[in-house]
């Protein structure tokens, strides 16, 4: 048989309801299927329920998902004979309201202001939940700046008492104070150095290959001291 259903459209329209006029298969006296499109030799399937004279579309599933669960039309029973008072409970508790169930209550009639009241308090409490999740990801940002801002004090007083530090450290300290770093020199710095202390650095030693280079890394670690003597910590 061939009746108008209702459906999500597509692109544009993915959030609207559109009426389109399809062939269904029943399952039951209240539970359809149609050939919804195809993806090479994969096929989806629409599952139409109908409520009085109102047939909207449940969901799409491929069709070895319909076969590997034949009932179907036990589920879509359930799904109607509980369809009004379980959205009106969905309503009551301020859940999602679809635009779907508010155009099948349209069409069957039924009152829909206790769904567009809840669609309203819902939405507003979304944007009280957005905010606040803001603010507390603000604030957590602010104190893992502060957690960091303490820690590097107390690594750039270990450096400063002569106790050696990570590489990784340095390259912080050096970055909090705007030294500027070439960036070979922080490749060899990442790559080679194990430690940075005032006395020098402990760096990684490789069987069979050539030291390298660290008048860099010499030279940062000099303008780092002579920064930190011209500015009071």
């Amino acid at each position: 048989m061939t009746v108008e259903i209702l459906r999500y459209g597509s692109g544009a329209k993915m959030n609207e309801i559109v009426p389109v006029k399809k062939t269904l298969t029943p399952i039951n006296d209240c539970v359809y299927t149609y050939l919804h499109s195809k993806s090479g030799e994969r096929e989806y399937y629409g599952v139409v329920l109908r409520i009085k004279e109102v047939y909207f579309q449940e969901g799409v599933y491929d069709k070895e998902r319909l076969i590997n669960h034949p009932d179907v039309g036990g589920r879509g029973l359930e799904i109607i004979n509980n369809y009004i008072p379980y959205v009106k409970e969905k309503a009551m508790q301020h859940k999602h309201i679809s635009n779907m169930e508010i155009e099948v209550f349209i069409r069957l009639k039924e009152e829909i202001s206790l769904l567009t009241e809840s669609r309203y308090i819902s939405s507003n409490m979304a944007k009280e939940k957005k905010m606040e999740d803001a603010q507390t990801k603000q604030l957590s940002r602010l104190k893992a700046e502060k957690d960091e801002e303490i820690r590097l004090q107390r690594v750039h007083d270990e450096l400063m008492s002569g106790k050696p530090i990570p590489q990784v450290d340095f390259l912080s300290l050096c970055k909090k104070r705007k030294i500027p770093i070439h960036c070979r020199t922080a490749g060899v710095l990442r790559s080679e150095v194990l430690y940075v202390a005032k006395a020098g650095i402990s760096f990684i030693r490789r069987s069979g290959k050539r030291k390298p280079n660290f008048n860099g890394i010499q030279k940062l670690l000099q303008t780092y001291l002579k920064d930190v003597g011209n500015n009071v910590n």
